[in-house]
């Protein structure tokens, strides 16, 4: 297979005409799906070499929805250190709450932004048990402080607050750039940050 392309800044910025970060969403919705953009903001090219990856394991579809950008960030009880490349999980778990939410009609149209197929199924044919991209974690923020984050990035907020807990006391993790895998890759997955190798570098779906 031929050496991946590396994307720089510099491309993004001469195909979407954005300079400079952070994009708004239509701007990075449009950086994961264009040809051009081939998926990639530029540091996560750099990092993804064949080594291990912190990882985190998210439920169904909450891991769907932030691997396809659909939502910005993942908010969580716990507080984390780490910055840089976090590959997402999809756990193996799917609960009747989870099963219910992807039926409500008011949700479908989340879903649908995944995939018809993810609609169509009310979620049950969004992938368990794998890991589905690697983003890279910027910052973290209190989910009490998070409008004034949201709006400096350009976040649509009822969005991003529809499919979070931005109840008080937890945290906001914001992802800056989100890279899908050419395929789902079978993992068991753990609490917490964990370990997680990627088999190959040449697995994104620019390639």
């Amino acid at each position: 297979m031929p050496a991946p392309k590396h994307l720089t800044l510099d491309r993004i910025r001469r195909c979407t005409g954005h300079s400079p970060i952070p994009f708004s969403d239509a701007e990075y919705r449009h950086i994961l799906c264009c040809p051009e953009c081939e998926y990639q903001v530029g540091r996560l090219d750099d990092e993804l070499i064949d080594q291990p990856l912190p990882a985190i394991t998210l439920w169904q579809p909450w891991a769907s929805l932030l691997a396809h950008a659909i939502k910005r960030c993942e908010t969580r009880y716990w507080y984390t250190r780490h910055r840089g490349p976090l590959a997402i999980h999809a756990a193996q778990r799917w609960a009747r709450d989870q099963r219910d939410l992807c039926a409500d009609p008011a949700f479908r149209p989340h879903l649908a932004l995944i995939s018809p197929e993810a609609a169509d199924s009310a979620g049950d044919s969004l992938p368990r048990g794998h890991v589905l991209a690697v983003g890279y974690l910027e910052d973290l923020w209190r989910t009490e402080n998070a409008d004034p984050h949201l709006r400096k990035l350009k976040i649509d907020i009822p969005t991003e607050r529809a499919l979070g807990d931005y109840r008080s006391g937890r945290w906001a993790w914001q992802f800056s750039a989100m890279e899908l895998l050419l395929a789902p890759l079978p993992a068991t997955g753990g609490q917490g940050l964990w370990e997680w190798r990627p088999p190959t570098r040449y697995l994104w779906a620019s390639h």
